[in-house]
């Protein structure tokens, strides 16, 4: 049996949420699925925007989409997949079998980082990207810096 709690994350924001209610930025857990084989598929919420308040502009979000999927792929040997809420509040996060908070953030932690140093956004050749042009690296940045500064809230859902 898996102790969410243990791994350092509160029951009650597991699962479907009032938007109304949360407090952005945050990172959840949506919900998990155990496989026939015993592994685990964990879904993250990893809001960056307050929801119907504030969203992230669609070039800005494209490049946040390109950061993540490079910085999860070198961080994180469980990670499956990273992808864009329609809303444009932030991102769906897939992992395998990885269900600890504290590792979680810090590895976006460190991702932010990264973003903040980095020079170009990766992956955004016509042969890589449907949309090369479609970038806003300096709005990544904006934002990965002030989700830095919210760190030590990331997990006050509510």
């Amino acid at each position: 049996m898996i102790n969410l709690e243990k791994q350092g994350w509160n029951p009650k924001t597991i699962g479907e949420l009032d938007h109304r209610k949360v407090k952005a930025p945050y990172i959840r857990m949506i919900g998990y699925k155990e496989g026939a084989n015993g592994d685990y598929v964990f879904m993250y919420d990893l809001r960056f925007t307050q929801p119907n308040k504030k969203y992230m502009k669609p070039k800005t979000l494209h490049s946040l989409e390109h950061l993540l999927l490079v910085g999860f792929r070198q961080y994180m040997n469980s990670f499956i997949s990273v992808s864009p809420m329609g809303c444009q509040t932030g991102f769906y996060l897939i992992l395998l079998n990885e269900y600890n908070a504290q590792n979680i953030i810090s590895n976006l932690e460190k991702i932010l980082e990264d973003i903040l140093i980095t020079d170009k956004v990766p992956l955004t050749s016509e042969i890589e990207c449907g949309q090369a042009a479609y970038h806003d690296l300096n709005g990544a940045k904006e934002i990965a810096s002030e989700l830095l500064k919210e760190r030590n809230n990331w997990l006050e859902i509510l």
